[in-house]
């Protein structure tokens, strides 16, 4: 779809740029620690993830509802992460809006990790993120799905459902009218995709990344990375199915985690090297079950 003449594409505001995929949808994907976006409905707007800094989670909210000239009245949190979710208090006025397994995991890591001591000792080892973090408030949703919740009006609607896969409370927000999706972190655009997380369920993420190719849809919003279409799901696909053989083969060999020879689709560069270690490790611990080799 053309966006019309009159946006000012891009807006800058703080060092990252709205993008309109509609003149009633925008995403943010560069400049941030993660990727954002908006849905313009008749009388309101749906968020899709708050992005890691309250501040920019802020700036982000100012710059839609301005645009829009309509009020923010839900925020949808795709998962857990704090990349994804530690801007919610910037939108503690409004209905928060997630699965049950996502209230669930931040209630325990709010009581076991986010806490004022853990808290502390980020800051301790990483002093240059204290004036971010003093900011954050861990909020859980106000509105809690099990299976798929939508959201919709007279003209338009945004569908919900709770998948896993990447986590156990991930979730993707599906726009049908639109032919478009905001994946969360169940899609990293031409990037190694973080698979380290305890609840990561490997073949389940296989099965919705196949899911999502079975609708009609032609643009994706990923978790991190540039809009793209359905070739960047399909190279996803093949690189977790390749990491899968490669984690049985090494199991079958009897070796660890560190003798799995992941594919070299995505370049991984030193100071993130930790995302792709842990993610080779949650492999072999899912695959490592004796139900599981069998795939």
């Amino acid at each position: 779809m053309k966006v019309s003449d009159s946006f000012d594409f891009p807006k800058i505001m703080n060092n990252f740029s709205l993008q309109f995929l509609t003149e009633k949808t925008v995403a943010v994907t560069q400049g941030l620690d993660s990727n954002a976006g908006a849905i313009a409905f008749d009388d309101f707007i749906v968020m899709v993830d708050t992005t890691m800094k309250p501040r920019s989670a802020r700036h982000f909210r100012q710059l839609v509802e301005t645009h829009f000239q309509l009020p923010v009245k839900f925020l949808l949190i795709t998962h857990h992460h704090t990349d994804h979710s530690f801007g919610a208090v910037a939108f503690a006025d409004t209905c928060i809006v997630g699965s049950t397994p996502l209230a669930e995991t931040l209630t325990r890591r709010k009581a076991t990790e986010w806490t004022p001591e853990g808290f502390a000792e980020w800051k301790r080892q990483t002093p240059a993120d204290a004036e971010w973090l003093d900011q954050v408030e861990v909020l859980l949703p106000t509105i809690r799905f099990d299976d798929a919740i939508t959201i919709c009006d007279s003209r338009r609607r945004v569908e919900l459902p709770h998948v896993g896969g990447h986590t156990s409370c991930s979730t993707y927000a599906y726009l049908p009218d639109e032919n478009i999706v905001f994946t969360g972190d169940l899609l990293f655009a031409d990037a190694f995709p973080y698979s380290g997380d305890a609840t990561c369920d490997p073949e389940r993420w296989m099965n919705v990344l196949k899911g999502l190719l079975a609708l009609d849809v032609e643009r994706f919003v990923p978790g991190h990375g540039a809009i793209c279409g359905k070739e960047t799901v399909e190279k996803e696909l093949r690189f977790l199915q390749q990491l899968k053989t490669a984690t049985i083969e090494t199991i079958q060999r009897g070796d660890d985690w560190r003798q799995i020879h992941a594919p070299a689709t995505f370049d991984v560069t030193p100071d993130m090297f930790w995302l792709k270690e842990q993610s080779l490790q949650r492999f072999h611990a899912f695959y490592s079950q004796a139900d599981r080799t069998g795939f």
